[in-house]
């Protein structure tokens, strides 16, 4: 994708206010369905402790790295708190990965790369929630 197409989707979207200005009807669907979504579910709670609990673990894990290495740090072992914080994303993502997969309700997914499998785990939630 260029830059001039990224440009152009977010000029629209700063002007684009509401969910009104979504023209295609899945869009706005998806907007108000899922992006809009202020729901608390378990899933939030169950990964947040998770994460704490990684965060505050000083336990050291061997590393065996079969693809491009580490830009962080390139040794033989890493704690799990440092790991937990170099690959940690903003909450609002995976509350949005959870919300999406709840709405796609998909029979089967394949994440490729996780590292300490955030993300699958509110896909495999939203995903269970769904049926």
């Amino acid at each position: 994708m260029n830059f001039y197409k990224i440009q152009q989707y977010l000029n629209y979207r700063w002007r684009a206010r509401s969910a009104r200005s979504f023209h295609s009807p899945y869009l706005f669907r998806l907007f108000t369905e899922v992006l809009t979504d202020e729901r608390h579910f378990y899933a939030y709670d169950e990964l947040q402790v998770l994460i704490q609990a990684c965060e505050a673990s000083h336990q050291q894990l061997p590393i065996v790295d079969y693809g491009a290495g580490s830009r962080v740090n390139n040794s033989a072992h890493r704690s799990l708190r440092s790991i937990t914080r170099s690959v940690k994303r903003p909450f609002w993502q995976y509350r949005w990965l959870f919300l999406l997969a709840q709405y796609l309700r998909p029979l089967q997914m394949l994440e490729l790369g996780t590292s300490l499998g955030f993300s699958s785990l509110m896909l495999s939630r939203g995903a269970r929630n769904s049926t």
